[in-house]
């Protein structure tokens, strides 16, 4: 609303959203896409992030990028353009790459034991994050969620409990619903705490696999808020 023509958009073509409010920008529009290679844009493959903006064209390995997650690529694609375009350098931005570690309880690597990788997703509040996280990996993750119900539509996240969720273990006031609409679809069980759902977790979860705390709800009916949650998770971890 706010951008003239000097001004610049980055935008997420993969949005369906977004390129509909795209046809009304009148700032110069800068793409990025994860699921297709872009003439003049920020495109994504092999690791690498590949920047074609201005007549420059540049790669960026991520590989060893400490962030994970699809939604973290995205916002990579965005952070490097919009550095690149106010003219940090190509050295600086890879340093950062390199050694930001994310921000606290948003798919935060706690540890790993055993083999079993543990992660702090406590910001998860809604369905949409809880699909991203889940997305953001290849292995089988056991999942712990649930919390004070926000009445959110469970049905996005239908097709990857089931494909990725090797067992859900619920918690909180939305136990029983989110039982009911989801637990037909992979080994199900409830937990009276959070700390008891960990132990549940690192009984279940073998070599290779993942612990999630991903609630797909708010924290008010057992924690102050999700940063008090998803403390008490890491400390639950740490006591393995």
């Amino acid at each position: 609303m706010n951008q003239r023509r000097e001004d610049v958009a980055l935008l997420n073509r993969d949005d369906p959203i977004v390129m509909k409010v795209a046809q009304n920008i009148e700032a110069q529009r800068i793409y990025f896409s994860l699921r297709e290679e872009l003439k003049e844009g920020v495109s994504y493959r092999n690791q690498t992030l590949l920047l074609r903006i201005e007549e420059r064209e540049e790669t960026y390995f991520i590989g060893r990028a400490p962030l994970k997650g699809v939604h973290n690529i995205e916002n990579m694609m965005a952070a490097v353009t919009a550095a690149r375009l106010v003219g940090c350098s190509r050295e600086a931005i890879e340093a950062v790459l390199a050694r930001f570690e994310g921000l606290e309880h948003r798919l935060e690597f706690v540890r790993e034991m055993d083999g079993v990788r543990f992660y702090n997703d406590s910001k998860g509040t809604n369905v949409g994050s809880v699909v991203k996280s889940l997305e953001s990996f290849s292995e089988p993750v056991v999942l712990i969620a649930g919390g004070k119900d926000k009445a959110g539509d469970l049905s996005s996240l239908k097709a990857l409990i089931g494909r990725r969720v090797k067992r859900l273990i619920l918690i909180g006031e939305a136990k029983e619903r989110m039982a009911k609409e989801l637990g037909g679809l992979t080994d199900t069980t409830m937990a009276r705490t959070l700390e008891e759902a960990v132990l549940l977790a690192h009984k279940t979860a073998q070599k290779g696999e993942i612990v999630l705390l991903s609630p797909a709800c708010s924290s008010f009916d057992m924690f102050k808020d999700y940063k008090e949650r998803g403390r008490v998770f890491k400390e639950a971890v740490r006591r393995l």
